[in-house]
């Protein structure tokens, strides 16, 4: 597609970084944790959409700290 074509390449090059960058995060072992923490982000969000949403945000927030905690700090 580029082969030989420098000019491609140069107007390309934002996609190439983003697309090389998204690569490297999918095969990142620290990716699972990034899942994690989406997802409790948005337990937290959808959280402070009830009706009793700071209890239970202070609730769910307390226990991912709790969890936190009890991790080795290499783990963090």
């Amino acid at each position: 597609m580029c082969r030989g074509n420098s000019g491609s390449i140069h107007r390309h090059c934002g996609l190439l970084q983003v697309a090389q960058a998204t690569v490297q995060l999918l095969h990142h072992p620290g990716l699972t944790k990034l899942d994690s923490l989406l997802a409790e982000e948005k337990g937290l969000l959808q959280g402070l959409d009830d009706k009793e949403g700071g209890l239970s945000c202070v609730g769910q927030l307390t226990k991912t700290l709790d969890r936190q905690l009890k991790l080795p700090a290499a783990e963090w």
